[in-house]
């Protein structure tokens, strides 16, 4: 499933122009091992990583200027995770095994990167030109010195026995972290932990020579078989062989036929390969296409859980509104309640003055009456009616002054005017003192 190395500096060329897919000197491309790379198929190559300015030798180089390390040519300045695609399904369509294999990819560069730091990564290029897919994540092993306090180069901390045997296991479990199909990390080769290339090899080949065994077993069993009735197909072959006289005669025409056959498949062979090639184009568009609609959705998906946290927020933020314009509202019909009540109280106060009107207004018709009668004594006695009107005038003008005058008193001491007329009297006196003071 999934296997580490290390590297010196000395190797570090080769592998970046295997990962990238680049020529020799001699113009063929670098391989590893027993890979089968079919350069037809390279152009479905791509790197999950950023593309590093310079390359990825400039990067590493770049990458040890920052951190603390030893220099020694055997030192190990990269390490590399290939990982292999899972097997899938073998009931799903090419469109479907595609984009599981590139979700797989993508997912396994988050892990990969997010264990041994973004900025260590120097290329994830992922091969779809070998038998099977698989991504080679090429990284600095860069770790912390707890000693120092500071950053480091150490492949051997960084890809520790314990490290290589939970890989896989933490690799599973991010992967189901995301929901949906079901990627199967753990098994045979990889549930003990990580074993290396040559251990599986090695185990693999055990398997093949127990076979090769058996079947040479099978074999001597059926060349003893077959020893018995060589003598019967002796005399059987010598029939045969006037057979085969008759039959050598039609061979020429079989062989014309052959070659003229042989030219309708080489001619349309060729057709079948344009066509191919025109289809793997075309369908190599329909993935990109169809990946990018997976990423619209899964982009439209995020943004429709942003807009209901913040419809969420907003409800929170209405329900906190809503309790304050509560408290105002209770506040304002306090204050209506306590306005009702003033003028209430000052309605009261308005009667309480119309019924001492009223009380003034029969005082004042009482007395009117009294001056009559008392007039018409007067005049009786004094004689003069004029002389006595012009008294009784000047006494109803007396009469009604004092009457002025006193309710202007029980106007003026009410709680309501008695500020503002001794306002009006402290204005009136200033006026007065200005005047003199002008006339001075």
């Amino acid at each position: 499933m999934a296997h580490a190395s290390k590297y010196a500096r000395g190797a570090v060329g080769n592998l970046a122009r295997h990962y990238a897919r680049k020529e020799r000197e001699d113009g063929g491309l670098v391989r590893y091992g027993n890979q089968e790379i079919k350069p037809e198929l390279s152009y479905l190559n791509y790197n999950l990583a950023p593309e590093r300015e310079g390359g990825q030798v400039a990067f590493i180089e770049k990458r040890l200027s920052e951190v603390r390390h030893q220099n020694r040519a055997d030192l190990n300045v990269m390490c590399s995770w290939v990982v292999t695609v899972p097997k899938l399904p073998d009931d799903m369509n090419t469109m479907e095994r595609d984009v599981l294999e590139r979700q797989f990819f993508d997912r396994t560069y988050q892990f990969l990167k997010e264990r041994y730091g973004e900025e260590n990564v120097v290329s994830a290029y992922v091969h779809m030109d070998e038998t099977t897919p698989h991504v080679h994540f090429a990284f600095v092993p860069v770790v912390y010195d707890k000693k120092r306090g500071d950053l480091k180069v150490s492949a051997k901390e960084c890809l520790t026995r314990t490290e290589l045997k939970s890989f896989h296991p933490d690799l599973e479990s991010h992967l189901d972290g995301y929901g949906g199909f079901k990627y199967i990390v753990l098994n045979e080769a990889t549930k003990d932990g990580n074993r290396t290339v040559a251990e599986l090899k090695m185990e693999s080949a055990h398997r093949e020579v127990e076979a090769a065994q058996q079947e040479a077993l099978e074999a001597r069993q059926t060349a003893l078989t077959l020893a018995e009735g060589v003598n019967t197909l002796k005399g059987e072959s010598d029939a045969l062989r006037g057979e085969i006289a008759v039959l050598q005669g039609s061979k020429e025409e079989l062989q014309e036929e052959m070659e003229y056959l042989t030219d309708m498949v080489q001619r349309a062979d060729d057709v079948f390969q344009d066509k191919l090639r025109e289809g793997n184009e075309l369908d190599s568009e329909i993935r990109d296409k169809y990946w990018e609609a997976q990423q619209k959705a899964e982009e439209i998906a995020k943004i429709e859980r942003e807009a209901q946290g913040r419809v969420k927020a907003l409800e929170t933020q209405e329900t906190v509104l809503q309790g304050k314009i509560d408290v105002i509202y209770e506040k304002a019909r306090a204050v209506e309640k306590g306005l009702k009540n003033l003028v209430s109280e000052k309605e009261t106060e308005v009667k309480q003055l119309d019924a001492e009107i009223e009380e003034l207004t029969e005082e004042r018709d009482i007395l009117r009456e009294a001056v009559s009668k008392e007039t018409e004594v007067a005049v009786m006695q004094f004689g003069s009616y004029k002389s006595m009107e012009d008294r009784i005038a000047e006494a109803r003008v007396e009469s009604n002054r004092r009457t002025r005058f006193n309710l202007l008193e029980k106007f003026v001491a009410l709680p309501n005017i008695k500020p503002l007329f001794e306002q009006f009297l402290q204005l009136l006196s200033r006026n007065r003192n200005r005047n003199r003071d002008l006339e001075r």
